[in-house]
C-alpha cells in the first residue's frame, strides 16, 4: 500500500485506525495490521509533539510589563 503525506487530525487518525480494525476479516489481514501500526504510531507521536509544546510554555516565567 502506497503512502503519500498529509497532515491529519487525532480524530481523523483515530477513525482511520477504526476502519482499517473493522476490515481485518478481509483477505489483506497483514497490510491492514502495517497500517493500523503505522497510524498508532503517528498518532503517539502527534501526542508527543503536543505534550513537548505544552512543557516548554509552562516552563517559561511570566513576563512583567515595565521593567
Amino acid at each position: 500500500m502506497d503512502t503519500k503525506a498529509c497532515s491529519l487530525t487525532d480524530n481523523e487518525i483515530k477513525e482511520l485506525i477504526a476502519f482499517h480494525g473493522r476490515c481485518l476479516d478481509h483477505t489483506d489481514f497483514e497490510e491492514r495490521i502495517e497500517r493500523i501500526t503505522y497510524l498508532n504510531r503517528r498518532f503517539k507521536a502527534s501526542n508527543k509533539a503536543e505534550k513537548a509544546e505544552e512543557t516548554k510554555t509552562e516552563g517559561l516565567p511570566a513576563v512583567k510589563a515595565g521593567w
